[in-house]
């Protein structure tokens, strides 16, 4: 019964990026930049393959893992989850905006799930990995833009250069640029 992660979703979390990081960057987009912009993204969307639906909790990070004692792993933070890609609540992983993951660590543990669902095609998931993952950071630039502008919690300011830093590695992959500031 969970709702669908579906592209109109993804693109609201685009626009909490043009609502709140563009504002924080001083950085006005017209009314027909913004919907250029947009119109670029759900482009981009349109061409993730399907690769299968899996449950996504969107919020899928470090913090949010907890060690029990039986030695399984419990998930906190899980009511937005969605039905949805399986590269997204990885690259939520592995591109943590709270701990630096390093790049080749990053790369073993894509290869470690691929390993583990050999039916994905590689490629395909490299892509949508990739594509998602900017699409998460954009989100997560302006969630963080908003918590220190709306709510006053600069903390979050501080966690912005990593967020941009692995936009900038998903967009140079993708050899696109969607960068509105």
């Amino acid at each position: 019964d969970l709702p669908y992660q579906s592209q109109a979703l993804l693109l609201a979390g685009i626009e909490t990026y043009l609502d709140w990081h563009c504002v924080l960057k001083k950085k006005e987009l017209s009314s027909a930049d913004r919907a250029n912009y947009l119109s670029r993204w759900q482009d981009l969307l349109s061409t993730l393959p399907d690769l299968g639906k899996v449950i996504v909790l969107r919020d899928f990070h470090v913090e949010n893992l907890m060690s029990l004692p039986d030695g399984e792993i419990g998930i906190l933070d899980f009511q937005d989850a969605a039905c949805g890609h399986p590269a997204y609540d990885l690259v939520s992983l592995l591109q943590d905006a709270r701990y630096q993951v390093a790049l080749e660590l990053e790369l073993q543990m894509i290869d470690a799930y691929l390993a583990l669902n050999p039916s994905l095609n590689r490629e395909q998931f490299i892509t949508s990995y990739n594509i998602l993952g900017a699409q998460r950071n954009l989100r997560i630039l302006g969630v963080f833009a908003r918590k220190a502008l709306r709510d006053n919690q600069k903390k979050y300011l501080e966690l912005l250069p990593r967020v941009e830093g692995y936009l900038a590695r998903n967009l140079d992959f993708l050899k696109i640029d969607l960068r509105a500031v």
